[in-house]
C-alpha cells in the first residue's frame, strides 16, 4: 500500500451500491492508499454500521433485500448519505453504473464527480445469466443510451482497461487494477510434483470456465498426470453446481477436486501460492475480452505460472513478460497438450513463475497507478483549491 503522504488534503468520498464495503478495488487498493498518503477519505457502500477502518471512514448502507430494490431504492439512500457529509466531499467517485443517472443531478449542486467503469458493463449485461438474452440486449442498449447522454455534459471516467477507456470520450484515465507491490512473496518456490496442483480464484460460473477446468482436469488424469484441483469461489447459479458434482462423479474425480466455497483474500493467496498453476479459462464473451486479467495478476505476484484464455487484450499482461501461457480456449485437446507439456517441464514452470513475480514487482503494480489517480484528481479540481 501507498505510504506517500502529500502536503495538500483532499476530501474524497467514494460511492456504492453494489460491491463490498471492503472490495479490493475500491476500498483496500483505492481508499487506503488515498487515505495513507494523508487525504481525508470517506466510503459509503452496504455496511452493518458507521466505522473508521484504516483512517478510511466507511458511512454504512442497509443491506438491500433484493437485486430490484437495491437499483431503485439504494442509490437515493447513496446520494442522500453523500449529502449528509459535513464539510461536503471535493470528489465523489462513483464506481457503480445504477448510479450514472444521478451524477449529472450532483453535478447540478457543485460536487465534482468521477465514474469508475470497471467493466464493459454494456457487453456484461447481455450475458447476465439472470437475464433472458432479449432483455440483456434490450438492457444493455438502455445503459449505452443513458451513458452516452451523461458522457456528453464531460463526466470524468476511470477505467481498469486501456481497450475501454478508449471507447470513451475525454476526460479519461486509465487506473488498472494491479495487484500491490507488496503482495509480491518473496519465498522461492520449490516446483515439485506429487500431485500437481492447479488452483482458481473467484466466482465459479460457466463463463469463467467452471466446466472446461474439470474437462481440462480429467484429460490430465486421462493422460496419467497426477492432478489435483482447488476451486476456491462461490458457484453460480446453483444449478451448475449441480452439473459439476454430476461431472465430477462420472469422471472419477471425487478425490482430485477440492471445492471450497468463497474464502476470505488470505486464505485465497495461500491456495493460490500453493499451486504449480494458476488458471483462467475465461469464455470469449464481450466483457471478458475486453477486460483486465485481475485473477491471472495475483497469481503471478506469487510466482505462480498462468493459464489464460488467448484474447488479445491479455497479451501485455501475460505473454509478455512470458508468465504463462494462452491456449485456445475453444479447444479441450489444445488446452490439455499444452498444459500437460507444460508439467512435464519443471525448469519452464520455474521461470515463468519468476517471470511473473519480476513483472508485477517491476511494472504490473497497483502503486504505478495510483500515481495516475492523485493525477486526475488533481486535473478535476485545478481550479478549486486543495484545503
Amino acid at each position: 500500500m501507498t505510504k506517500r503522504v502529500e502536503s495538500k488534503q483532499m476530501r474524497v468520498c467514494h460511492v456504492t451500491t453494489v460491491h463490498p464495503p471492503f472490495d479490493t478495488r475500491i476500498f483496500h487498493k483505492q481508499c487506503r492508499s488515498l487515505a495513507s498518503a494523508g487525504h481525508d477519505v470517506h466510503l459509503v457502500a452496504q455496511h452493518s454500521c458507521d466505522e473508521i477502518v484504516d483512517s478510511v471512514q466507511i458511512w454504512g448502507l442497509p443491506t438491500a433485500p433484493n437485486r430490484l430494490l437495491r437499483i431503485l431504492i439504494w442509490p437515493w439512500l447513496a446520494i442522500k448519505r453523500i449529502l449528509t457529509l459535513e464539510p461536503r466531499p471535493e470528489i465523489v467517485h462513483f464506481h457503480d453504473p445504477e448510479l450514472l443517472i444521478y451524477l449529472s443531478w450532483l453535478r447540478l449542486l457543485g460536487f465534482r464527480v468521477v465514474y469508475d467503469v470497471h467493466e464493459n458493463v454494456a457487453g456484461s449485461l447481455r450475458n447476465k445469466h439472470y437475464l433472458p438474452s432479449l432483455v440483456g440486449r434490450m438492457v444493455a442498449n438502455i445503459f449505452s443510451l443513458i451513458e452516452r447522454v451523461g458522457l456528453v455534459a464531460g463526466l470524468p471516467t476511470v477505467h481498469v482497461m486501456d481497450t475501454i477507456a478508449e471507447q470513451y470520450p475525454v476526460p479519461r484515465y486509465l487506473v488498472r487494477n494491479l495487484p500491490n507491490r507488496s503482495l509480491v512473496s518473496e519465498a522461492e518456490r520449490a516446483i515439485t510434483s506429487s500431485p500437481w496442483r492447479l488452483a482458481y480464484l473467484g466466482a465459479i460460473t460457466e463463463n469463467r470456465g467452471a466446466m472446461t477446468m474439470l474437462e481440462l482436469l480429467a484429460g490430465l488424469v486421462r493422460d496419467g498426470h497426477d492432478v489435483h484441483l482447488t476451486l476456491a469461489g462461490n458457484i453460480v447459479p446453483v444449478e451448475l453446481q449441480a452439473r459439476m458434482a454430476s461431472f465430477i462423479s462420472a469422471s472419477n474425480l471425487g478425490d482430485r477436486v477440492t471445492m471450497t466455497g468463497r474464502v476470505e483474500w488470505k486464505h485465497g493467496i495461500s491456495i493460490v501460492r500453493d499451486a504449480h498453476l494458476g488458471l483462467c479459462l475465461l469464455d470469449p464473451t464481450p466483457n471478458y475480452m475486453n477486460s483486465l486479467p485481475t485473477k491471472a495478476l495475483e497469481y503471478m505476484s506469487q510466482g505462480v505460472p498462468v493459464v489464460i484464455s488467448n484474447f488479445d487484450c491479455f497479451i501485455p499482461f501475460v505473454s509478455k513478460p512470458n508468465a504463462g501461457i494462452m491456449v485456445d480456449i475453444t479447444s479441450a485437446d489444445s488446452i490439455r497438450r499444452e498444459v500437460g507439456e507444460l508439467l512435464n517441464n519443471p525448469e519452464l514452470l520455474t521461470t515463468l513463475g519468476k517471470n511473473g513475480k519480476l513483472a508485477i514487482r517491476n511494472d504490473l503494480n497497483w502503486e504505478n497507478d495510483f500515481d495516475t489517480l492523485l493525477a486526475a484528481y488533481r486535473e478535476i479540481l485545478k481550479d478549486k483549491p486543495f484545503h
